[in-house]
């Protein structure tokens, strides 16, 4: 034996699940695209830079498989949720308390059916990849099960849209979507 066997292909004996801190000048960027200063396409610019960044530092630690850091989301979950059709992000009559923090009042809705087709952050992943080298690109995502969680127990005036018969079929459409 001549030491540790080294995969390389996933799945790897060392890997990173979650977000990465915001660096400032990701934080500063979003700050003024809040207040007109900046375009959307500007803090993009600045996100590419911070990625970039961080994937060279992932792979300086020697992980084979490399993150965006979800810099470029502010939710993990609800951004995701709301890149789906018939799902929105909206403004919440009180914040959920998350580890002695308040964190902002948003929460997401279900409007319509839900569904899949050019959601935003496949755009992202495809800078992810493009960024990458020979490292694995990935991104995490939420279940279809956090979603029907966040919609119908969290939110206690949740009802089914019409476009639904019954809750299997509306746990069906979170599986397909």
């Amino acid at each position: 034996f001549d030491g540790p066997v080294i995969r390389t292909t996933p799945p790897f004996r060392a890997d990173h699940v979650g977000s990465f801190l915001r660096p400032q000048a990701v934080k500063k960027a979003r700050q003024q695209v809040q207040t007109g200063l900046i375009t959307k396409e500007a803090l993009r610019s600045v996100e590419d830079e911070a990625i970039r960044d961080l994937v060279n530092k992932q792979k300086e630690c020697g992980l084979l498989a490399v993150t965006d850091g979800e810099l470029r989301r502010s939710w993990w979950h609800y951004d995701f949720f709301a890149g789906l059709e018939g799902i929105e992000k909206v403004l919440a009559e009180k914040p959920l308390a998350f580890h002695g923090i308040q964190p902002r009042p948003e929460k997401v809705i279900l409007t319509d059916k839900v569904g899949f087709s050019n959601h935003p952050h496949l755009r992202d992943f495809a800078f992810l990849q493009s960024v990458s080298g020979d490292a694995v690109a990935k991104m995490c995502i939420p279940s279809p099960a956090i979603l029907h969680m966040v919609l119908t127990v969290r939110d206690e005036h949740f009802s089914l849209p019409s476009c639904y018969a019954d809750d299997d079929a509306f746990v069906e459409s979170l599986a397909v979507a």
